[in-house]
């Protein structure tokens, strides 16, 4: 039994080399055709690069022959040309043939004097003498037209120095109107306010900032408060402030502390005012404004100084050239 297993082993054993050895000849044939594939499509590119080399150096061929053809042409016209003027030129010479005079009948020097005769003679005519009196005339009035027109439009003339003198007055006038810091800040708004000694007020409303240095317009809300002392006849009332600061600076003119010193009056319709002072950290600039409020009161008169804090909210900050754009587009909602 057990020769039988090993010889049944060893059938096998050979059945697997056969088939190993078939595949491999089988993928070396599936190789071999794949190279020859490859082989065969190598040498057909090859052959068409050949045969296009083979055209295009025909064709090259060709365009030479036309062109050496050309200039054979150009050089043998050239010297049939040549040849033919030198035979003219050598028959001419044996015949002693020589081309007309056409000026030999002509008296030039008589013709010139003719017309000298004529021009004189019509400038001491009425005619003449008149048409130089008008180009002398006109001469004359284009001289001082010209004069006039450097006097008044010229550089440095009269219109011009007029306009630079004009331009100055109004910038000197514009520049009266804009502080150094380079534009406003405005605020209005609702307030109310009670004094009997002790005395104190509320506002909130909106506020506007013009920066001409930067060209920019700012727009939000605020609000403040203040509270102080107070000399006078007590009283409470509520009406609408306008403030106008010298800073286009809204931040340092509406957030922070602030002193207010002012007085109002009133029985019924009241009129207040305040010199306000803000009062930022060390290092800040101090921004001043003048603010008004017109109103209803009760009959008051009276004086104080208070000190108060406010901020801004709901800030916005447009370049002058966008600020059409924004109006339109709130204006078209």
């Amino acid at each position: 039994m057990a020769n039988v297993a090993a010889e049944s082993q060893a059938q096998t054993e050979r059945m697997l080399q056969a088939l190993a050895y078939n595949r491999a000849l089988d993928l070396n044939e599936v190789e071999a055709a794949q190279s020859a594939n490859r082989t065969d499509q190598t040498l057909a590119r090859i052959e068409a690069v050949n045969a296009q080399s083979t055209a295009l150096h025909a064709q090259a061929n060709g365009m030479q022959q036309h062109f050496n053809a050309r200039v054979e042409y150009g050089q043998q016209s050239a010297a049939d040309a040549l040849q033919r003027g030198l035979n003219r030129g050598a028959y001419a010479a044996s015949k002693n043939y020589q081309s007309p005079d056409l000026m030999a009948d002509v008296d030039v020097e008589g013709y010139i004097n003719f017309r000298q005769e004529q021009r004189d003679a019509y400038e001491q005519s009425w005619v003449g003498k008149t048409k130089s009196a008008v180009s002398d005339f006109s001469a004359t009035i284009s001289d001082m037209v010209g004069s006039s027109y450097d006097f008044y439009f010229g550089d440095n003339g009269a219109f011009e120095k007029a306009f630079d003198v004009t331009t100055n007055a109004l910038n000197k006038w514009a520049q009266g109107f804009i502080p150094e810091s380079g534009g406003y800040t405005f605020a209005y708004g609702g307030a109310v306010a009670g004094d009997a000694g002790l005395s104190g007020s509320a506002a909130k409303g909106g506020y506007l900032s013009i920066d001409i240095n930067r060209g920019e317009l700012s727009f939000g809300d605020y609000w403040s408060s203040q509270a102080g002392s107070t000399v006078g006849i007590p009283g409470v009332d509520a009406g609408i402030e306008l403030t106008v600061f010298n800073s286009p600076d809204f931040t340092g003119a509406l957030d922070g502390m602030f002193n207010a010193t002012g007085g109002q009056a009133g029985a019924g319709a009241s009129f207040a005012y305040e010199k306000i002072t803000t009062m930022p950290s060390p290092g800040s600039t101090i921004i001043h404004g003048s603010q008004i409020t017109i109103g209803v009161t009760t009959p008051t008169a009276e004086v104080h100084t208070q000190f108060g804090y406010g901020e801004y909210y709901n800030n916005t900050t447009l370049k002058f050239a966008e600020v059409p754009q924004y109006l339109w587009e709130r204006l078209s909602k």
